[in-house]
């Protein structure tokens, strides 16, 4: 019974949807790896005895439900990128809801 709010669900969708058009993944996160977000940050939330999910519920599990999920692109291995900084940018580009 831990709520998410529209809002929530949105920024999670807004997270995944970053990683399939990143330059620097190819093959970003699936729709399951955004159910599996949505669940980990429920997971989240109540180990820390909340009764709803917040952004940063969300930030804290993100890199380690997503970062092993995305192929990063050619261009990234060339440049020596590695998936926790693909993963930090994407964050960094999707605006966090207010709760």
């Amino acid at each position: 019974g831990i709520y998410m709010s529209t809002n929530i669900l949105e920024y999670i969708v807004n997270l995944i949807n970053e990683t399939r058009t990143n330059p620097l993944i190819d093959r970003g996160a699936s729709p399951r790896a955004t159910i599996a977000l949505a669940e980990m940050a429920k997971a989240h939330a109540y180990v820390h005895g909340k009764e709803f999910v917040t952004p940063d519920d969300v930030l804290n599990v993100f890199d380690k439900v997503i970062a092993h999920r995305l192929i990063l692109s050619p261009v990234a291995d060339i440049r020596g990128v590695r998936v926790d900084e693909v993963v930090k940018e994407v964050v960094s580009r999707v605006a966090k809801p207010k709760v």
